[in-house]
């Protein structure tokens, strides 16, 4: 079943290129965070970031505003050991209110690390059970 979707990024080309790979049939491509264009209505949004202990206060103000009318669903590609990113996951969930699912993707980094083709075939195969859990 198709839905309507989005893929943002922030972070390397690591995260371009994982965004990239779970945004074929999206209505619009990935997108840099903060997006060109306002992410609304969407049943699932896909962030894949780079993790850190903190962030910019734009980065953290799209966090902050998702909520149900611009993002039913928000999952997470999160490169860095499992665990982190917590505070971007804790501000979507309690500044924002959308749902976070709770099956967040972890992906190795590393300075100037590319995605694998493995990592490309995962996070498909991550986003294919993310969309089957949504629509039941």
């Amino acid at each position: 079943m198709a839905i309507k979707f989005r893929a943002v990024y922030f972070g390397d080309k690591k995260m371009r290129t994982l965004a990239e790979s779970v945004s074929d049939g999206a209505e619009k491509k990935a997108d840099v965070i903060p997006p060109a264009y306002n992410v609304e209505k969407v049943r699932l949004l896909v962030i894949c970031i780079k993790a850190a202990k903190s962030y910019n206060d734009t980065i953290m103000r799209f966090f902050g505003a998702l909520d149900k009318s611009r993002a039913d669903n928000v999952a997470f590609i999160i490169e860095g050991p499992e665990g982190s990113g917590q505070n971007v996951i804790d501000t979507v969930k309690n500044d924002g209110g959308a749902n976070v699912v709770p099956n967040i993707m972890y992906v190795k980094g590393g300075l100037f690390a590319s995605a694998s083709p493995d990592e490309i075939a995962a996070a498909k195969e991550w986003f294919d059970g993310i969309v089957k859990s949504i629509t039941g």
